[in-house]
């Protein structure tokens, strides 16, 4: 059985910083479970950390290419068994909730029918169209993908119609064949919602001092994949780019939109009983939580 360490939560709370020093003090290599920080040249937008110690599907690919959740569970597997052979811990950090559950339930994407022409037609809806639809057919699934994510929103609304029934059913039942994984659950989140909107909205303006703009402007040449555009903040830039909003109205936006999406990754990961949650406000430092962290886990180990 192989032991694996997750750590999970909403955006901003430091998962990465804490699966670092994890990794340092039990000898692990991180799986990255974030579906931007995938994209080499997407730096601030998706909040990178260094790379001292070795980190999966981070600068993994170019934003100019489709990354599938079903490439994300394919690679992953062969990531925990790389790890693993090397009698290191897996560590898999990150609060893509879809990424997440895929990997540790290896749930297969690839064995159902999808109809090219039909998943055409429906990215030609706008997004909110198709939220609208699919939340008519698969309302759990629509409430766990980002409605900028045109492109998964229309692949599940494909899935649907071309095989009549909701992928989220689909993943139910692919759980109840689970891989021989020993695993340790980590949340981290803030009691308080505010407190947690607070960081969210600071570090948005830290994006802007270290130059998210110049980031958005260097690959507006380029051809960005409909996964890669997904990332909060893209378009937003994009729009104050082309004169369209002023710099405010596009940090607004993105401050709003960065709130949303930590909102419904709470509620993704707060369904999952096996988490065990750590809230950063009853902690004076970093220090402190993380001997809480890694006492927990020592304990679940052994």
């Amino acid at each position: 059985m192989i032991k694996i360490i997750c750590v999970v939560g909403p955006t901003a709370v430091g998962k990465t910083k804490l699966s670092l020093k994890l990794a340092e003090k039990l000898d692990g290599e991180i799986i990255s479970a974030d579906s931007m920080q995938i994209y080499k040249e997407f730096n601030i937008i998706s909040n990178k950390s260094d790379l001292k110690i070795k980190q999966y599907f981070v600068d993994f690919v170019s934003i100019e290419k489709e990354f599938s959740v079903a490439e994300y569970v394919k690679l992953g597997g062969e990531c925990i068994r790389e790890v693993n052979n090397k009698n290191k811990i897996p560590i898999i950090c990150g609060g893509t909730g879809l990424y997440v559950d895929s990997l540790l339930n290896n749930i297969n994407f690839l064995s159902f029918k999808l109809d090219m022409e039909l998943g055409k037609k429906l990215f030609k809806l706008d997004n909110l169209e198709l939220f609208e639809k699919l939340k008519k057919v698969d309302f759990e699934i629509s409430q766990k993908i980002n409605i900028n994510d045109k492109k998964r929103l229309s692949r599940a609304l494909e899935f649907y119609i071309s095989n009549n029934f909701p992928i989220s059913e689909h993943i139910k039942n692919s759980k109840k064949n689970k891989p021989n994984y020993d695993i340790t659950k980590i949340g981290l989140n803030y009691e308080n919602r505010d407190a947690l909107y607070e960081i969210i909205n600071k570090r948005t303006d830290e994006m802007f001092k270290e130059g998210i703009v110049n980031e958005i402007k260097s690959l507006k040449n380029k051809k960005i994949s409909k996964t890669a555009e997904a990332a909060i903040g893209y378009k937003e830039i994009l729009s104050y780019i082309n004169e369209e909003v002023d710099l405010e109205t596009c940090k607004k936006k993105i401050k709003q939109n960065t709130r949303r999406y930590a909102k419904r990754q709470i509620t993704w990961f707060k369904k999952d009983k096996n988490i065990k949650w750590f809230y950063l406000g009853k902690y004076s430092n970093f220090g402190e939580l993380f001997i809480d962290v890694f006492d927990f886990i020592n304990e679940k180990l052994r």
